[in-house]
């Protein structure tokens, strides 16, 4: 019996199933043997250990060589069936039978020796690794989110050598939850260079993902199991295939090394993804979210070249203008708002539908105008039945225009990014004759169309952001 035959065995499953039916089957298995269900009994839940690595180191080698065109194939030494031997055959009479026979238990030996050599290399290639732990307080001290939740590590830890001087247990005490959504985030702003370790398991194939302002590191993706999916900082998403999988029950070390020239993203010490590209003067917030599943999150250390709390920028100056209708706009069910140096910063539940808006209709021609900035996704702007989403979170960079007259949308390619934590002058001016959109004094989109019948408010609103505004202001002519 080869390793494929072997690892179906493992699993139930036979040559021929497709990739999804061996996932059901794995998984299956894994909710049957997890350690977690034998909590009460040591003697089992050992058991339950041995026996969920071994199923464990099944699935992998499965998923990663014994498929092709996502079916289950049949090793070729396999496939050919034995010649058959007549029952009235005389094996004995065979000249070199006695020979052969002798020989036999010596190959069966040779062959049980290679198998157990190859499973034991096998083994201690996948098996789990010990934890890393730098010297960082008690991982479970600080608030965690509902979903992603803290354990205690393990006993054995080993020193981990860190990339930057300064370490940030954000675990113990620095993390917040934001957006409604069960993100454990780093508060302060973080420029290039820093890195982010975290040490966590994952449960039933659980998607983990990674954020730093746009950019997101996925495993466990669920719509390609097997690759990870980068979002880099800079609004491009690339897929690495084979190498997204974080396998349940096992604790793995992730890293996370932002430079102002590189990007890379490490597990348990093996490189799984490197580029190069500029990332300098980017501004953002790292975060750690579950979805679709429970995360167990063990460390989440935050390195940097300095004390975060000496590089957080300082508050910029407001800028007061007469005709600011800020202080009259009405926020929606669920919206917060917070005054603080900076101007007034909303975030909301993960409805979309929250707003800040004002109190009065306004018709054509007039022109909305604000300077406002957006921690990461969607900073949008509303009039009457019409949206603009800048920073769209399907799409990051493409300009969503919704018309103030019916809601129709329309896409824009390559005008709808703007750089996240950075003051942005934006107007929407709307005439009779047409409307206009501009960033920073650059035309982002243009028509012509009769919008006399306008007359509705205005407003402007997050989702699954904090949108900072200095001020809003409607000019009338």
């Amino acid at each position: 019996m080869n390793e494929v035959s072997r690892c179906c065995r493992v699993l139930n499953v036979r040559h021929g199933a497709t990739f999804e039916e061996v996932k059901v089957a794995y998984r299956d298995l894994v909710q049957v043997w997890h350690p977690d269900r034998f909590a009460g009994n040591e003697r089992l839940q050992a058991s339950a250990q041995d026996r969920l690595k071994e199923i464990n180191l099944a699935w992998e080698y499965l998923s990663a060589n014994a498929f092709r065109d996502g079916v289950l194939v049949e090793p070729e030494d396999e496939a050919a069936e034995p010649v058959a031997v007549g029952e009235d055959s005389d094996l004995s009479a065979t000249p070199d039978f006695g020979a052969r026979r002798a020989k036999w238990p010596w190959l069966f030996g040779a062959a049980a020796l290679v198998i157990v050599g190859a499973l034991v290399l096998i083994w201690q290639r996948h098996r789990t690794p010990v934890l890393k732990q730098t010297s960082m307080a008690s991982t479970n001290a600080g608030p965690v989110s509902q979903s992603v939740k803290s354990i205690e590590p393990a006993s054995q830890t080993v020193a981990t050598p860190r990339i930057f001087p300064f370490a940030t247990d954000v675990l113990a005490g620095n993390a917040r939850t934001n957006r409604g959504t069960g993100w454990l985030e780093f508060p302060p702003l973080l420029e290039p260079p820093f890195a982010v370790r975290f040490e966590t398991a994952v449960s039933d194939l659980s998607e983990f993902r990674m954020h730093y302002a746009m950019g997101q590191v996925i495993f466990n993706w669920s719509d390609h199991l097997k690759d990870l999916l980068i979002v880099s900082p800079q609004a491009f998403n690339t897929t690495v295939p084979g190498e997204g999988i974080l396998l349940p029950g096992s604790r793995r070390e992730i890293l996370w090394i932002m430079q102002t020239n590189s990007m890379a993203i490490e597990v348990d010490g093996k490189m799984r993804f490197q580029t190069n590209d500029s990332f300098s003067g980017l501004k953002g917030r790292v975060s750690a979210q579950n979805f679709k599943g429970p995360v167990e999150l063990t460390a989440f250390e935050v390195q940097t070249p300095q004390d975060p709390k000496r590089s957080e920028p300082a508050s910029s100056e407001r800028t007061i203008l007469a005709d600011d209708i800020m202080p009259t706009m009405i926020p929606e069910t669920n919206l917060t708002r917070h005054y603080g140096p900076d101007g007034v910063t909303i975030e909301a539940s993960v409805d979309w539908a929250y707003r800040l808006m004002s109190s009065q209709s306004f018709r054509p021609p007039f022109t909305i105008r604000t300077r406002a900035k957006t921690d990461a996704f969607n900073l949008r702007l509303f009039c009457e039945n019409g949206m603009v989403i800048f920073n769209w979170e399907w799409n990051s960079r493409e300009l969503r225009v919704h018309d103030p007259l019916n809601g129709a949308g329309t896409a824009v390619a390559n005008q709808g990014f703007v750089l996240p934590n950075e003051w942005h002058t934006i107007s929407w001016s709307i005439q009779p004759m047409g409307m206009t959109l501009t960033v920073d004094g650059k035309i982002r989109f243009q028509n012509h169309r009769d919008y006399r019948a306008v007359n509705g408010k205005v407003g402007i609103a997050p989702y699954m952001s904090e949108v900072t505004i200095d001020n809003f202001v409607v000019e009338k002519k």
